[in-house]
């Protein structure tokens, strides 16, 4: 699973980035490897830890400018890779399609 981002400017290592969540209580920022981020501004976040009504907490690679590692995004913040074991409630966009043979 991957989650949005937005590239916000340059950490203090030549091969770091800032970028920039949406969360639900607004914006963190978190400084990455430059390499994380792909073309489509995404980031690698690893399955959701919870769920609560319409929002999902997520677990970040680092922790973020202000601190958390735990964040509650909004379901249209999420990117499925190829295949959720979340609940077919979870509507997000797919990246790639699903292996053969998978459901």
């Amino acid at each position: 699973m991957r989650v949005r981002v937005r590239k916000i400017g340059k950490a203090s290592h030549p091969g770091e980035i800032v970028v920039q969540i949406k969360t639900f209580e607004g914006t963190e920022n978190l400084v990455v490897d430059r390499r994380a981020v792909d073309a489509k501004e995404t980031l690698s976040i690893g399955t959701p830890v919870r769920r609560q009504g319409r929002l999902w907490q997520i677990e970040l690679p680092h922790r973020t400018t202000r601190g958390s590692r735990r964040v509650w995004v909004k379901p249209s913040a999420l990117v499925v890779e190829w295949q959720s074991h979340l609940g077919a409630d979870l509507t997000v966009a797919r990246s790639s399609p699903r292996p053969s043979g998978m459901a």
